[in-house]
C-alpha cells in the first residue's frame, strides 16, 4: 500500500504526491471512479471544450453497468 503525504487541513498533497510517484501506479490507479461497479441510473453529460473531460465522460457512459437509453 502506498502512503500519502498531508498537505493543509490534513488533506492529501497532490502536489508533493506527483513528486513523488510521477508516473501511472497503484496510488493513482485508487483514484480512478470504479466506473464497472456503477449499477444506478446515471445522467452523464460531456463537453467538447477538452479531449481530457470529453474522454473521461465518454468512457464512463460505456464503463457503467447501470441501464443505457
Amino acid at each position: 500500500m502506498l502512503l500519502h503525504e498531508q498537505g493543509r487541513s490534513k488533506q492529501e498533497d497532490l502536489a508533493s504526491m506527483l513528486t513523488k510517484y510521477p508516473l501511472y501506479n497503484e496510488y493513482w490507479e485508487d483514484k480512478r471512479a470504479k466506473l464497472d461497479q456503477i449499477q444506478v441510473p446515471a445522467y452523464i453529460l460531456g463537453s467538447y471544450s477538452t479531449g481530457l473531460h470529453t474522454e473521461g465522460s465518454m468512457r464512463a457512459y460505456e464503463e457503467i453497468k447501470s441501464p443505457k437509453w
